[in-house]
């Protein structure tokens, strides 16, 4: 499986970019359609980058996200 890793936290720059295809606040747990095409990667709201005030982001239908893929089994 590809999941998407938040590239802010990292010091290197983005690899990708793509939009949310859909987001489960409560779960915490989506998919994103990457901007180059190919198979959706799945977004977990732990990979990503938290507010100053250390609140997960809002991740809304739509929104586009840079990203980094790490390959978990």
């Amino acid at each position: 499986m590809l999941t998407a890793t938040s590239s802010t936290a990292s010091t290197t720059a983005p690899q990708h970019a793509g939009t949310i295809k859909w987001f489960d606040r409560k779960k915490g747990i989506g998919f994103a359609s990457p901007a180059e095409g190919g198979d959706d990667v799945f977004v977990h709201q732990d990979n990503m980058c938290t507010s100053s005030e250390g609140k997960p982001p809002f991740l809304d239908e739509g929104i586009a996200i840079c990203y980094d893929v790490s390959q978990r089994e």
